[in-house]
């Protein structure tokens, strides 16, 4: 019978299972008198549920940990657990209707604009047909409360972004120069220390550059405003069909000479308003290294993060797609080999992108299990820039070697999953090595999920108690403060390459493994890896590597992920086929 926890926690112990009693994938609970179980002698789940898939379990998992909490389950000290009476209804009253924005532009049906008009929450821009001069191609309005009028896109986009969106320039960072070759890209970001911004950078068209000597960044305090201000950029420069935009790509209109011909802002009462915005689009999936983003950049840095977990070795990649023994370790179709040949098409993406090359690009490889390592600095291309470096290739597939059986992992304490040492080997990089004033990214490739404690933040024990498998028979109960260890300090014993850990070490699931480990709060606290990442301007593309997977909601590889749109309910990028 369950009473309610009186542990600190406040919630039973917790047990995953990929196999338990003949049923498949069980989350249990359980645990002794503090767990709230107060019959029990032993540490051992009593209630159990079975679940379709992994993915499902996880599910139940993350729900657990919401309940826990809630606190819902703590013992509240009841002499019973029914009440005397019904608790009387709970009436809840509707929320006010929220006050729409003030009006303030007028409605592109309104305005004689000459084939873009686009409405934004601080005014309306559009183009129309001079007025005030003859040698002008178009005329760049802005129209709120008084009407301003431009002769160059850079300056009307830049007012538009500000007074529209109430996103502001970053002068400090910005040294971009826009060429008028055509629009560039833009790129919505967000990351926890730095809120919402926009990036506009270089993007190849027609063999030109249509930025030089930087980038453009402009601070946005809400998604919306950010894209509203990416909208704005792509609908002004005729990126997609949806904005409408008949007059072809503005930011190809050349820079008028200021003696020759000059326009001067005019001051006019605004015609009819426009109530509400809403962004023209979304992101629709996460971002990805292609064309459309890092691989049209001038330089790159690259944190290429690869899991040799013991998992990516036992696991089949797809039950559907055979795609070999990629790295010879004698057995195919893996996920490990699934990530290798991930990681050769995004070489190839590099050497067929128009603006990177050895000369401005450089991959830094990291490899994580227990523990993680660095392999180095690499280019990525050959010689001649056409294709994959052939010798970073063929370290990756000789030396970057899961285990390959579970004796493996008993004798060496190698094969399990540490996500935090991989992002603290990253942060190492990028704060020490990376070539400086270019974009930064993380590519984090991983099948599972966290299994080794980290540190750096408030990481405690994956629990509060062990029974050490290989102990005396009596199932002793150890209380993993034993090991004294502060919050986020680093623990010492059941590292990688540990011979002594499986056989010998009592507190080992203190610190690492499925059986306490996985998931719980000590090993997924990545605060302060991601402030520092944040600060130095890196973005993250988590990769789920295969069906199982998880990039859910709340699991580690969303946590790593910075899509903006991730709390939107776009999920990391799962690689199911290749």
């Amino acid at each position: 019978m369950f009473t309610g926890s009186i542990n600190t926690k406040a919630f039973p112990n917790v047990w995953q299972y990929n196999s338990y009693d003949g049923f498949s994938n069980v989350y249990g609970l359980g645990g002794r008198e503090k767990e709230g179980f107060p019959e029990s002698k032993r540490n051992q789940p009593y209630m159990v549920w079975y679940c379709p898939s992994k993915q499902e379990r996880a599910n139940l998992f993350d729900f657990g940990k919401i309940i826990e909490k809630t606190q819902y389950m703590k013992d509240a000290g009841l002499e019973s657990i029914v009440p005397n009476k019904p608790c009387e209804p709970e009436i809840i009253n509707p929320p006010d209707v929220p006050d729409l924005p003030p009006q303030v532009g007028p409605e592109c049906n309104d305005i004689n604009h000459v084939g873009y008009c686009h409405e934004l929450p601080g005014g309306t821009c559009y183009i129309r047909a001079p007025t005030q001069s003859n040698c002008v191609e178009v005329e760049f309005v802005i129209q709120s409360d008084s009407i301003q009028v431009f002769n160059n896109t850079k300056e009307w986009m830049e007012k538009c972004i500000t007074v529209g969106t109430e996103c502001v320039l970053d002068e400090e960072y910005s040294t971009g120069i826009i060429t008028n070759n055509g629009v560039p890209n833009t790129f919505p970001v967000y990351q926890e220390n730095w809120g919402w911004y926009l990036i506009l950078y270089n993007r190849k068209n027609n063999g030109q550059n249509t930025m030089k000597d930087g980038y453009i960044y402009y601070d946005c305090p809400t998604w919306e405003g950010i894209y509203g201000a990416k909208n704005f950029t792509d609908g002004a420069g005729d990126s997609y069909d949806v904005f409408g935009n008949t007059y072809g790509d503005l930011f190809t209109i050349e820079e008028l000479n200021e003696e020759e011909c000059t326009l001067e802002p005019t001051t006019n009462p605004s015609e009819s308003p426009t109530i509400s915005f809403e962004p023209s689009y979304v992101p629709t999936q996460s971002p990805t290294v292609c064309s459309e983003s890092y691989l049209d950049s001038e330089s790159l840095n690259i944190a290429l993060v690869v899991d040799l977990s013991f998992s990516t070795y036992e696991k089949q990649f797809s039950s559907t797609i055979d795609i070999g023994d990629v790295n010879g370790d004698g057995k195919g179709n893996t996920i490990l080999d699934a990530q290798i040949l991930a990681i050769q098409d995004l070489l190839m993406s590099i050497a067929l992108s128009d603006t990177l090359n050895n000369a401005n690009t450089e991959i830094e490889l990291i490899s994580f299990e227990t523990d993680a390592d660095s392999h180095g600095v690499w280019k990525p291309l050959n010689d001649d820039n056409e294709s994959y470096n052939n010798a970073l290739m063929e370290y990756i597939k000789k030396e970057l070697r899961a285990p390959t059986s579970n004796d493996e992992v008993f004798n060496t304490n190698n094969g399990f999953t540490n996500f935090d040492a991989a992002l603290d080997r990253t942060v190492t990089y990028f704060e020490t090595t990376a070539s400086p004033s270019r974009l930064n990214l993380l590519v984090f490739l991983s099948d599972g999920e966290p299994n080794v404690r980290g540190d750096g933040d408030n990481e405690m024990y994956c629990a509060d108690t062990t029974i050490f498998w290989n102990g005396d028979g009596n199932n002793e109960v150890l209380q993993c403060s034993d090991l004294n260890l502060s919050p986020g300090e680093k623990h010492t014993i059941c590292r990688g390459d540990d011979s002594y850990c499986v056989e010998n070490e009592p507190y080992q699931d203190c610190v690492r493994g499925p059986t306490e480990c996985l998931n719980s709060d000590a090993v997924t606290q990545y605060d302060s890896e991601i402030a520092s990442l944040t600060e130095l301007k890196v973005a993250r593309l988590a990769i789920g590597v295969g069906d199982e997977s998880n990039v859910s909601q709340g699991s580690a590889l969303w946590m790593i992920d910075d899509n903006p749109a991730k709390n939107l309910g776009v999920l990391p990028i799962q690689a199911l086929s290749l």
